[in-house]
């Protein structure tokens, strides 16, 4: 009901013209012109602007995805970037143990054959 009084505006097509005419005399106001049209262009409109928040929801989630995906993979990259890091970290101090350990075995080995050398000669002359 649009406030003309009972009645009034209640039908569609050819009872709503009928209707506005009734409503005028009754009321003795005029109907708003082209009501019919109004109201299709405001539906028209609304599904316009329904339709472009729609897009921009899905663009909006999308792209937050799109985001945050990126996020995850460069976070993944970066952990991927230390955990080589530690990895040759750790293999460099087992290459340095091991060096040290194969230069004092080396040493030692040096050392003891020197001694025994020594020793053998020593025990030749006396």
């Amino acid at each position: 009901m649009r406030g003309h009084g009972a009645g009034c505006g209640a039908g569609t097509g050819a009872e709503e013209l009928q209707e506005q005419r009734a409503c005028v005399e009754r009321c003795d106001v005029q109907p708003p012109a082209r009501s019919f049209e109004r109201s299709s262009a405001r539906k028209l409109a609304a599904c316009f602007g329904m339709g472009a928040g729609v897009r921009l929801v899905a663009g909006s989630v999308s792209g937050g995805l799109l985001e945050r995906n990126h996020r995850q993979e460069v976070a993944r990259i970066a952990a991927e970037r230390r955990a080589a890091e530690q990895l040759r970290q750790v293999r460099q101090q087992q290459a340095a143990m091991v060096s040290t350990r194969y230069c004092w075995l080396m040493w030692t080995a040096m050392f003891q054959a020197g001694s025994e050398r020594d020793g053998a000669a020593g025990s030749d002359d006396g």
